[in-house]
C-alpha cells in the first residue's frame, strides 16, 4: 500500500513527452534519437552516450531535473505517511539528498546482470558497460540505511516488512 515512485519509468516517460527534453536530447544526439512518430529510439540513444562520458553527463542534465521535477509533482498527489522513490542511480543523480531514509535492494553481480539481460534484451557486454558508469554496489551499500537483500534467498517480503516497520517507527 506504499506509493512508489519509479525514477526509471519517469526518464522514458519524459523522454518522449516534455518538450523541452525532446527538443535538447535531439539538439545533443541528433535526429536519430527519435522516430517520425515521436518515440525515443533509445537503443539508439545508449549507443551515442554509454561511450561517451561528456554526452552521457550531458544527457543525466537533461533527463534528471525532469525526473526530478515529475518526482515533485507525484508526491504532491500522495497521501501516506511513507513514499518510496525507486531509482537505479539514486546515489548518481544526486537525488537521494531528497530522501529521509535510503533503502538499498542488493543482489550479486551476476543475478542483476542476468536481470537487466533477460530486462532489457541486451548482451552482457553491454549491461557491463552500463555498470562500469554507475557506482559500485559497495558504496551504494555503505551509503545506505537499509539493505534488502535479492539474491533469491532471503525472504523478500519479511526484509521488506521489517524495514517498512523500522522507518515507521
Amino acid at each position: 500500500g506504499i506509493p512508489v515512485f519509479k525514477a526509471d519509468e519517469s526518464g522514458r516517460k519524459v523522454l518522449e513527452s516534455d518538450t523541452d527534453v525532446v527538443s535538447a536530447v535531439t539538439k545533443l544526439i541528433g535526429d536519430g534519437a527519435y522516430d517520425k512518430g515521436g518515440k525515443a529510439n533509445r537503443a539508439f540513444i545508449a549507443s551515442q552516450v554509454f561511450n561517451d562520458d561528456v554526452k552521457l553527463n550531458a544527457l543525466n542534465h537533461i533527463i534528471h531535473p525532469a525526473v526530478g521535477r515529475d518526482f515533485q509533482q507525484w508526491k504532491l498527489r500522495q497521501n501516506h505517511p511513507l513514499c518510496i522513490r525507486e531509482a537505479a542511480i539514486l546515489f548518481e543523480s544526486g537525488t537521494h539528498q531528497d530522501c529521509d531514509q535510503i533503502i538499498c535492494v542488493s543482489a550479486n553481480e551476476q543475478i542483476r546482470i542476468a536481470r537487466v539481460i533477460i530486462r532489457d534484451g541486451v548482451e552482457e557486454v553491454a549491461v557491463r558497460a552500463r555498470m562500469a558508469k554507475q557506482w559500485s554496489q559497495d558504496k551504494k551499500e555503505n551509503l545506505s540505511d537499509f539493505i534488502i537483500y535479492n539474491n533469491g534467498h532471503e525472504g523478500l517480503i519479511s526484509q521488506v516488512i521489517s524495514v517498512v516497520n523500522q522507518i515507521m517507527q
